[in-house]
């Protein structure tokens, strides 16, 4: 890793053969246990509560991309 993390992961995101899964979803609803989710080409929200960075403060509607299955940060 740089010491720039969005290079990082655009690096990542860029190279398919990482072997680092990269997905994309919509923050469905915030509850105690984190945000469910609605993954990109789906329709219903994730049964599973997502960890998320905490530089990141999920909001319902934010855009967040994920790495490994954990929240790197969203946008509205």
């Amino acid at each position: 890793m740089t010491e720039n993390l969005w290079d990082d992961i655009i690096d990542i995101v860029q190279n398919a053969q990482s072997g680092i899964t990269v997905d994309f979803a919509t923050v469905h609803s915030v509850n105690s246990g984190g945000p469910t989710l609605i993954f990109s080409g789906e329709a219903a929200p994730s049964a599973k509560d997502y960890k998320f960075l905490k530089s990141y403060i999920p909001v319902a509607g934010d855009r967040v991309m994920l790495l490994r299955g954990i929240i790197i940060g969203g946008w509205r």
